[in-house]
């Protein structure tokens, strides 16, 4: 029964990591465009560049949390090897 429950919680956990991949990609696809444009001397409104700066901070933040469920994915697979 316990590791029904854990097999459970992995799963949640890994589906939260592959949404927060997802997140991360999209982050990053978004921050890759602007760099490129700046790069070819694209012209910004202050409001674009505002927006930039979120999305870096925002890519921070999804990466940190990315980051602890892994750890916890981690815990969790060591969780239901030893009780396989």
């Amino acid at each position: 029964m316990a590791s029904k429950c854990l097999a459970d919680q992995l799963r949640e956990v890994q589906t939260k990591m592959e949404n927060l991949v997802i997140q991360v990609n999209a982050l990053d696809a978004g921050i890759n465009q602007t760099k490129d444009n700046i790069a070819q001397g694209v012209p910004h409104t202050l409001e674009e560049l505002n927006l930039f700066c979120e999305k870096i901070t925002r890519r921070t933040l999804v990466n940190h949390e990315l980051e602890r469920v892994r750890e916890e994915r981690n815990r969790l697979r060591g969780r239901v090897n030893q009780h396989q």
